[in-house]
């Protein structure tokens, strides 16, 4: 089931992978993400009344997504917005993230 575009924002910090709430400190680090593929996830799944998940697969594209909007944006803060209009990153974000329902 494709999800609503969820407010958490990756990118890349070292060699860890860093997801965050947007509008929040709200986050995690997958340490050593890009050291080797024993650190990688199959799924991250950040739950709530619904549970948003990312497939390991398509992590380095949408890291890649918001490292080009943040090249574009050099204002934009993920902790201060908690919203995204760019319509491109959106479609990402839709495609990127999945929905299931809450166990």
């Amino acid at each position: 089931m494709k999800a609503h575009p969820p407010a958490w924002w990756t990118w890349l910090k070292g060699n860890d992978l860093r997801v965050q709430l947007l509008g929040s400190d709200t986050n995690i680090t997958v340490q050593g993400w890009y050291d080797n593929s024993v650190s990688r996830l199959d799924r991250i799944a950040l739950g709530g009344s619904h549970t948003d998940y990312l497939l390991g697969t398509q992590v380095d594209q949408l890291v890649q997504a918001m490292a080009g909007f943040s090249g574009s944006h050099p204002g934009f803060d993920p902790k201060a917005s908690g919203v995204i209009s760019d319509a491109s990153l959106l479609a990402t974000l839709s495609s990127s993230w999945l929905t299931s329902p809450a166990a």
